[in-house]
Parts: structure tokens; sequence; C-alpha cells
């Protein structure tokens, strides 16, 4: 927390995304308090994952109803100069099914039927783009499709 507050010392940020807090409901909110942010979490009940979005207060936004309870992904909607966007962060562990990855996609896909447009996706997928296994590579194919139908693009090129 001391490193997070310290990033919010050094800049004005409208968002920030955090994947794998490792958080659980014993860990309170006030714990995290950044000032002048909102947190927006959902914690897993393992010992890694979990995600949040710390929202400044100078932002409105609305949480979205996440209809998929498998899924460690938090969606809302905010305005910014007249365009509506859709900012989520999700954390998928490393070595599981596709199913995870699959799961997004039909998310994604549904509110994109919703007239939802401006996506954001954040977070930590967990795909080793340079591994040849069976698995990486069918999670690589799954994410690859997620990009390309969605507009999305990858900002991280290196491990």
């Amino acid at each position: 927390m001391d490193n997070l507050r310290a990033v919010c010392a050094s800049g004005c940020y409208d968002f920030i995304t955090v994947s794998e807090t490792w958080l659980s409901a014993n860990v309170l909110d006030r714990e995290l308090y950044l000032p002048g942010y909102t947190i927006i979490r959902r914690d897993c009940n393992r010992h890694d994952g979990g995600v949040a979005i710390y929202v400044s207060t100078n932002v409105s936004f609305r949480s979205l109803v996440d209809p998929c309870p498998n899924l460690e992904l938090i969606v809302l909607e905010f305005s910014l100069k007249s365009q509506l966007y859709t900012l989520g962060v999700f954390y998928r562990p490393p070595n599981v099914s596709t199913d995870c990855l699959s799961n997004l996609y039909n998310h994604v896909n549904s509110m994109r039927h919703q007239n939802r447009s401006n996506l954001i996706l954040c977070g930590n997928f967990n795909i080793d783009v340079s591994s040849t296994s069976a698995l990486t590579c069918a999670s690589n194919n799954l994410f690859n499709q997620l990009c390309t139908d969605f507009c999305l693009s990858q900002v991280i090129s290196q491990p």
C-alpha cells in the first residue's frame, strides 16, 4: 500500500487497476484507502488472484453487475467528453483451463450487444506467448480472438 500511495502522490490518475490483489474479506476497505479514491474490489478465495479498481472521487461511474461469478472481473462505465467508456480489470490464474478466457470472451460479447463501446480491458491474463504447450497455444488463440473481435490491442510487448 505504501508503494501504491507513493504512485498516487506522484501523479493525477482517474483510474488505477490492480490485478492479483491477494485480498480476502478479512481485509477491510479502510485498510486499502487512498485519499481521493473509491475502491471497487473483487476478492478471490485463493492465496492469489483478486482484482480492484480505484476510481478518483472526481469521476462519475457506474459499476456493472457481473453475471459471470466464475470470472475475476470488475467492469464499470464512465463518460468522458460525451463518450461512454467501459473499463474492466481481469485476472486469470496461471495454468487454468481455457474456459476462463471463453467466459471472458462471452461476457465482453454480451456487453457489445448492450451497445457498450470504447472498451478498455486491463489485467493479468497469464498467457506465455512464447510457450508451445497445448494449453498455452489454446489460450493464445482465444486471447488473440478476443483482441481481434473487440478491437483490443496488447500494450505490453515483453515479459
